[in-house]
């Protein structure tokens, strides 16, 4: 990876004297492994330690990164998919860390990474992280005590895998890609649930919740087109159970052509909002693409510009 001769006056490389790199070291078939020798080069050059930590998984990490997030870095790196992405977060935000991030994402659709501008390519990643100088603040949600990132979902569309590649929509056409949309809505894991935000309350039977502080889930951009990531607001999308196959099919045309079918959906925003599930048997939830555990009650709220992220 080749260093510009000159750095902007102002670059915020010149202030990283302690820096921590925390990746993980099989995500995206290993591929932060070959660029280790020259972030190392590149920081020692400009007089700065860094140290490095390969995640070991769930639950070994903690021990070590929360006395490490709370030590006097200038700047914490880290390199993985969405788990790393989440496991990081929630260390920050639990420690009220407010140290400056830069992120190197490894994952298959970079959901967050497109949403605040880094490349999903190591190589361009990893030039914004120690070369630009822009810094955004954005906000992070929070399902009861566990923060995400970008999203947190339930029900049929929980992992966001209704988009057919663009490849497969010119090749069958149009009918094809709505068909391929509607079969991930199958089966159809209804709730019946209650709905309160600060504004209102409502009650009602939904296959589907998308909650979201992103412009991207699944790789495919959200609905609202009002979605900002530092407004303090949630993007909230609910589908509602639908009749009989036309539903399904209505439902499928519009998540497709990227438009809010009311008669079916419910899309607004809010600071916060509470999803109570009525039978009390709970519902699973997936967080930044990961399990996100069984709520009955699930209280969702907006940090407000709590991250401070390098971007382009």
């Amino acid at each position: 990876m080749a260093r510009p001769k000159k750095l902007r006056k102002n670059s915020l490389l010149e202030s990283h004297k302690k820096v921590l790199f925390i990746y993980n070291p099989v995500a995206g078939r290993g591929k932060i492994l070959k660029y280790l020798k020259v972030i190392e080069g590149i920081f020692a050059r400009d007089g700065a330690e860094i140290e490095l930590y390969p995640t070991k998984g769930k639950g070994k990490d903690l021990p070590y990164l929360i006395p490490k997030v709370n030590s006097d870095y200038d700047l914490i790196m880290f390199s993985g998919g969405d788990g790393t992405l989440n496991n990081v977060i929630n260390i920050l935000m639990k420690e009220k860390s407010r140290t400056l991030l830069g992120y190197i994402p490894l994952g298959s659709t970079c959901d967050f990474a497109h949403s605040v501008g880094i490349s999903k390519k190591p190589f361009y990643a990893i030039k914004t992280v120690l070369f630009s100088d822009n810094v955004q603040q954005i906000d992070i949600g929070q399902l009861n005590d566990r923060y995400f990132a970008y999203v947190a979902s339930f029900g049929a569309l929980t992992k966001v895998t209704y988009i057919t590649p663009q490849k497969l929509k010119k090749t069958f056409g149009y009918l094809a890609y709505v068909a391929n949309a509607a079969a991930h809505l199958f089966p159809l894991p209804v709730s019946n649930l209650r709905i309160k935000t600060e504004k209102k309350s409502f009650e009602g039977e939904f296959i589907a919740g998308i909650i979201s502080n992103s412009h991207y889930v699944g790789g495919f951009k959200v609905l609202n087109d009002k979605a900002k990531l530092n407004d303090g607001l949630l993007e909230i999308l609910l589908i509602k159970k639908p009749k009989n196959i036309f539903g399904v099919i209505s439902i499928a045309m519009a998540l497709v052509g990227r438009r809010i079918n009311k008669k079916h959906m419910i899309s607004f925003q809010a600071s916060q909002i509470e999803i109570e599930d009525k039978s009390g048997k709970g519902i699973d939830w997936n967080i930044d693409g990961e399990f996100g555990g069984n709520h009955t009650d699930a209280n969702i709220r907006i940090a407000d510009q709590q991250l401070r992220i390098i971007t382009d």
